[in-house]
């Protein structure tokens, strides 16, 4: 597939083309107009100097010179979006130069958000989709890696029930009575807090098969560890399968799963099953994404917990703003051990998030979630011998600032809040994390 090197708006030099790039670079001036003049002969200097400088890159072979160009114009489209980030020209400029420096992830983000919220006319939108089907075509390998180093008020989930102990002591040598006297112990289980450090690492690959199908494979490993080894986890897993292209937006995979996963440094369970993944746009600036998975899970030392569980997953998410995306995912699952009734249940959650970019580029992200559990069989610490029922909210702000980078890892702060509420006295719990993540992603 071959792209032109020209704006991402642009076509071979004709009348029509050169009027459609006039209009819109007027469209860019008008909006520019209701600023102060310095600032607006400011942003058009920007503009025109990052259009010269990667039109000049664009017709150059690989090297300094060239990655230079292409950095400048990337410097200052980013500056001039940071002033005003709904200015749709600029953005269609910054992510033909992204495309031009071979960062795929960066150029779709900005191609996306321009189909999203600007309502491009048809050619430039037809160019924009040639362009995220190239990126699609050429990105085989996909992959990131983190640390994360978090502070947790209760690792161990503990509950803040307490334990009444009664112990009788009788006295005698009073004659024919005997006086005893009841000796009440409270206890309250441990709640264990403390800093744990997170190491994780994804990595897919996509090999083509026809114009429309490719095979995915991937893998992945994430490995927790806190003081001491109780509480270490560490989870692997590898997924394999064909992947179905329909459009830029739109693709579905079916994937076999296999996993594995350790506890204190000792196996505990191994998975094997397979998942359905959907994702299709409904308009413009709404897209659902859709996974269910059934896996056969294996216990290592508790034979009586091995049988099926069945995941689902559907969110819907939708462009608000320009600097603006909200999310609404239900889920639900079913748990079924073959023999161990008392470990049967059904859960379903409702979650609700809300992304931000202010205009100093501080992101924020955040999440609430209302997840509610079923358990099939009764229980003694539940009163009147009722079915278990769980409760648990949860509350998460994740912070980000579009600028901040270090040796190539993107940081953000992460805080997390959950309070669990049961009907049975050993249930219910409250735990507060604070995690400061390191990405980087290829």
């Amino acid at each position: 597939m071959t792209i032109s090197a020209r704006a991402v708006g642009s076509h071979p030099v004709t009348p029509c083309a050169i009027g459609l790039r006039a209009i819109m670079g007027l469209i860019v001036l008008l909006t520019l107009a209701a600023r102060p003049v310095l600032a607006q002969e400011q942003a058009e200097a920007l503009f025109l100097q990052a259009l010269a400088d990667a039109d000049q890159a664009a017709r150059l072979a690989d090297g300094p010179q060239r990655d230079q160009l292409l950095a400048d114009a990337a410097d200052r489209l980013q500056t001039l979006l940071g002033d005003t980030p709904d200015l749709a020209l600029p953005r269609l400029e910054l992510a033909r130069v992204r495309f031009l420096q071979g960062q795929d992830q960066l150029a779709r983000i900005h191609f996306t958000r321009v189909l999203a919220e600007s309502d491009p006319p048809p050619p430039v939108a037809a160019n924009i989709e040639r362009y995220l089907a190239a990126l699609h075509a050429r990105r085989k390998w996909r992959g990131a890696y983190g640390l994360s180093i978090t502070t947790d008020t209760n690792i161990n989930t503990q509950s803040e029930h307490r334990t009444v102990t009664i112990e009788q002591f009788c006295l005698s040598g009073f004659g024919s009575q005997e006086i005893c006297i009841n000796q009440p112990t409270v206890t309250t289980p441990p709640r264990v807090a403390g800093t744990g450090v997170r190491l994780w690492a994804t990595g897919t690959y996509q090999h083509p098969l026809d114009d429309a199908t490719q095979l995915h494979l991937g893998g992945r490993i994430d490995r927790t560890d806190h003081e001491g080894s109780a509480f270490d986890r560490m989870t692997l897993s590898a997924h394999v399968g064909p992947h179905w292209q329909h459009g830029p937006h739109s693709d579905t995979r079916l994937l076999a799963v296999v996993a594995r996963t350790y506890e204190a440094n000792r196996p505990v369970s191994r998975d094997l099953g397979a998942r359905l993944e959907v994702r299709h746009p409904l308009d413009p600036m709404t897209g659902v994404v859709i996974h269910l998975a059934h896996l056969e899970r294996r216990h290592d030392n508790s034979p009586t917990l091995d049988g099926p569980l069945t995941d689902l997953t559907v969110s819907l998410n939708r462009v608000l703003g320009p600097t603006l995306r909200g999310t609404l995912a239900v889920s639900g699952f079913r748990q079924r051990p073959d023999a161990s009734i008392a470990d049967r249940k059904t859960g379903r959650s409702l979650d609700v998030g809300l992304a931000a970019v202010l205009p100093t580029g501080l992101g924020l992200d955040g999440t609430l979630s209302l997840a509610r559990t079923d358990y099939d069989d009764t229980t003694p610490f539940v009163a009147g011998g009722a079915q278990r029922a769980d409760t648990t909210r949860t509350a998460r702000l994740r912070i980000t600032h579009r600028d901040a980078q270090w040796m190539g890892f993107v940081p953000d702060v992460t805080i997390t809040h959950t309070k669990r509420t049961s009907n049975d006295i050993r249930g219910g719990y409250r735990r507060t994390s604070l995690g400061l993540n390191l990405v980087r992603s290829f």
